[in-house]
C-alpha cells in the first residue's frame, strides 16, 4: 500500500509545474540526498526528511510534495517515468 502511495506521489509531482539557480535554504533546511535531471530544465531532488522537489524551469521555481520516504537514489527517464530507491525498497 505504501508503494502505491509513493507511486501516486511521484505521478502527482510529475504533473505539477515547477525550477535554475536555487539556494537550499529556500527549499528545505534538510539535506538533499538524491537527484535526477532529464534535461537542463526538468529535474527532481529528494531530501532526507521525506520531501520530493521538482523543477521544470531549470531551478527558478520548485514544487514539492511530502512522500514520507528518504530516497537514496532517483532515476527519471522522462517526465512521467521515474524510479526511487529507499532503504525500504524500489518504487
Amino acid at each position: 500500500m505504501k508503494s502505491i502511495a509513493v507511486l501516486l506521489a511521484l505521478t502527482l509531482i510529475a504533473n505539477l509545474s515547477a525550477a535554475q539557480i536555487f539556494e537550499n535554504s529556500t527549499l528545505t533546511k534538510s539535506t538533499f540526498i538524491a537527484s535526477s535531471f532529464i534535461n537542463d530544465n526538468e529535474g527532481w531532488l529528494a531530501d532526507n526528511n521525506g520531501m520530493l522537489f521538482r523543477t521544470i524551469n531549470g531551478g527558478q521555481k520548485w514544487d514539492s510534495i511530502i512522500v514520507e520516504q528518504n530516497f537514496l537514489k532517483l532515476a527519471f527517464s522522462d517526465a512521467l517515468v521515474g524510479y526511487a530507491i529507499s532503504s525500504d525498497g524500489l518504487y
